[in-house]
């Protein structure tokens, strides 16, 4: 949050429909906790007949904030700090009183928070939105947070340890984040395990990936050195090598023809392609693509998965 701090002795307060301003001067007793000593505040106005409130002048003496507010109303409404007066920025930027998070409003829909982790924080979750929650008052433990964006599908975490935040994970829409592994566990490891929608795609992707470079490096190995010439050759010739290997080797064997669509390589499956490793190697990749599995579409393969 951008720390400001107003440099005037007086400021000058406005208000509008649903929208108004304010002042709060505190207090903070020695050892004591930080209050609302007195407050000025123009009001908002509605439907109603509120009354219509244009630079009203306040002096700012001794420490306080001054802020605004704009929505439903005071008390459910998006608030900006406009900033803190009698403070300095070293005060500012010092350790929060209490350890904890505050919730903002952006808008319809829309609310997310933030850790309390300096005075100015503070300040602002107890005297700006009044929204401060200790994390003294969760359990250890795995918590939902508040957190919405509109329309779309979104969530927040938070793992709280002997009343600290140890870890956190907040999106939206694709990137909406799910627990993968139990509370028990990220208590366990002091860390969150999530994933969200293209998280599990990418994920997916990558062991798709890993599994098809894996049978097309076997498909190039020295164990298979002699079967992979063979099937080279013979399509060479013009002839089929597979009912001769399917009579060698049980399992499953299938031809792609080149340019035809290829099905996903599974675990311990052997790719035999048209084209060496080091002829492979040799190749520009298609763009999107990498690895051994990239320079080689758009040519014939064989695939054979082994029986179990």
């Amino acid at each position: 949050m951008k720390t400001n701090i107003i440099a005037t002795n007086t400021v000058s307060l406005s208000n509008g429909f649903q929208c108004g301003q304010w002042v709060k001067f505190l207090t903070h007793p020695d050892g004591g906790k930080w209050e609302v000593a007195t407050s000025k505040s123009t009001g908002e106005c509605t439907w109603t007949d509120d009354e219509s409130v244009v630079g009203m002048e306040v002096t700012l003496e001794g420490k306080g904030l001054v802020g605004g507010f704009h929505g439903v109303s005071a008390h459910t409404s998006q608030t900006t700090i406009a900033g803190f007066f009698g403070f300095t920025y070293e005060e500012l930027a010092g350790p929060t009183p209490g350890k904890g998070y505050m919730c903002e409003m952006h808008g319809a829909h829309a609310e997310d928070w933030t850790p309390v982790e300096t005075l100015a924080d503070y300040l602002v979750a107890r005297f700006g939105n009044n929204s401060f929650s200790p994390w003294s008052s969760k359990k250890d433990g795995v918590h939902k947070m508040p957190y919405a964006w509109g329309d779309q599908p979104a969530d927040s975490y938070a793992l709280v340890i002997n009343h600290e935040l140890v870890d956190s994970v907040t999106g939206c829409g694709d990137n909406t984040p799910h627990l993968t592994e139990s509370e028990e566990k990220c208590l366990a490891e002091r860390k969150l395990f999530t994933s969200s929608p293209r998280g599990d795609i990418e994920r997916e992707q990558q062991e798709c990936n890993e599994r098809n470079n894996a049978a097309l490096k076997l498909g190039w190995s020295e164990q298979w050195r002699e079967v992979a010439n063979h099937i080279r050759s013979s399509f060479r010739l013009g002839q089929n090598p597979l009912p001769t290997l399917r009579k060698k080797f049980c399992g499953k064997w299938t031809y792609y023809q080149a340019g035809n669509a290829l099905e996903n390589s599974v675990i311990s499956e052997v790719r035999f392609t048209e084209l060496l490793q080091s002829e492979n190697e040799l190749e520009e990749c298609p763009e999107g693509y990498s690895g051994f599995w990239g320079n080689v579409w758009g040519r014939w393969q064989v695939s054979y998965v082994p029986a179990k």
